[in-house]
This record gives structure tokens, C-alpha cells and sequence, in this order.
């Protein structure tokens, strides 16, 4: 195990490292081993690698890849880049416009930042063996659990808004709509926006 404050570039070793950067600029890499990554300040990159990694991007518009295994990346504050690699990942991007990339296995892409005109994030290859996650203390009107196929609506042309609505896909574009009240008249803000746009249903939360 490696317990260690850094500037610069670091590398772990063998087994469960703690790598913590600061306020400038880091390269933090976990090697093998359960990991765990914290940037801090400034942009900086940290690399998980193999094993079950946690990674926290701090300030800053960082990069984040857990490499093998089951990664949780959270990117904090600032415009992240999340890359989950193999294995069952998840990826928060936090705070402002971030790109998250789940690549091979089962991702969840877990959202908890209620601001959404500055918080919208781009899913760059959701797949149906996915998930998007809401934190339903944050948006409210979501019941915990699985999301109600009625509080659903996929929108194509001529489809139209009920009340019961609270996330809404707009099929052409990809971008995944939050309603607090099913009306727009609460609040109606985006998300996600996810490219190449896959068809969405209610099974997807």
C-alpha cells in the first residue's frame, strides 16, 4: 500500500494505493491493485488500471479512466472526461459539462447535481445493458427504485407530454429531459445529451 501527496506524476505500486495530488497540475496512476485517486485542484489525469479503482477528480477539468475492473469515477468540479474501460463502472460526472465514455460491461451513469442548464453531460456510447441513475433526493417527483414506465416518455414526432412525465427522451437529438411536474411549468431541463442516439425506454433507469 502507497499513501502519498504529490506534484507531478506518480505511479503506484503493487496492491491498495492512496494517491492524493493538490492544486496544480497531476498525473496520478494507480497500477495494480484496488486504488484510490484523488486529484484535487487544477486538470489533471488519473489512471486506474486494473482492479476495483476509486478515482475523484477534484477542481478542475481532469481525465478519468479506471482501466479493468469495477471503477467508480467521480469527476467533481469542472468539464470532466470519465472513461469507465472494461468491467462494471460507474461514472458521475458532478459538476459542469462532462463527457462520460462507459466502454465494455454494464455501466451506470449516476447524475445527483440538480442545476441542469450547467450541468448537462454527453454519454458517448450508451448501450442497453446500461443505466442512467438518478439520486431521487435531488430529483424530486422520481419514486425510489425503478423508474414507473409512466413517468417515461420517449418523444417522437406527434408524441405528446402528460402529466405523469418526468424524463423525456427526444428520440432525434438524444437529449434526455428532466420535468419536476410533469408540465414544464417547475422546471424542464437537460441531463444528458447521448450520442448516436439509442431507443430508450423506462427499463434504462
Amino acid at each position: 500500500m502507497l499513501t502519498v501527496d504529490i506534484t507531478g506524476q506518480m505511479a503506484g505500486l503493487g496492491g491498495a494505493d492512496r494517491l492524493t495530488g493538490n492544486a496544480l497540475r497531476n498525473m496520478l496512476d494507480g497500477g495494480t491493485g484496488n486504488d484510490s485517486l484523488w486529484g484535487l485542484g487544477d486538470h489533471d489525469t488519473l489512471a486506474g488500471q486494473s482492479g476495483l479503482d476509486q478515482l475523484f477528480g477534484g477542481d478542475g477539468n481532469d481525465l478519468l479512466q479506471g482501466g479493468s475492473g469495477e471503477d467508480r469515477l467521480f469527476g467533481g468540479v469542472g468539464n470532466d472526461t470519465l472513461e469507465g474501460g472494461s468491467g462494471v463502472d460507474v461514472l458521475a460526472g458532478g459538476t459542469g459539462r462532462d463527457t462520460l465514455i462507459g466502454r465494455s460491461g454494464a455501466d451506470d451513469f449516476l447524475f445527483a447535481e440538480r442545476s441542469l442548464s450547467a450541468n448537462t453531460d454527453t454519454i458517448s456510447d450508451f448501450t442497453s445493458i446500461d443505466r442512467i441513475v438518478l439520486e431521487n433526493a435531488v430529483f424530486t417527483g422520481l419514486a425510489a427504485g425503478a423508474l414507473a414506465a409512466s413517468a417515461f416518455k420517449a418523444l417522437r414526432p406527434g408524441a405528446v407530454v402528460d402529466s405523469n412525465d418526468r424524463l423525456i427522451c427526444e428520440q432525434s437529438t438524444g437529449r434526455l429531459f428532466f420535468d419536476q411536474d410533469g408540465s414544464g411549468a417547475a422546471g424542464r431541463g437537460v441531463i444528458a445529451v447521448l450520442a448516436n442516439p439509442p431507443t430508450l425506454t423506462a427499463e434504462d433507469f
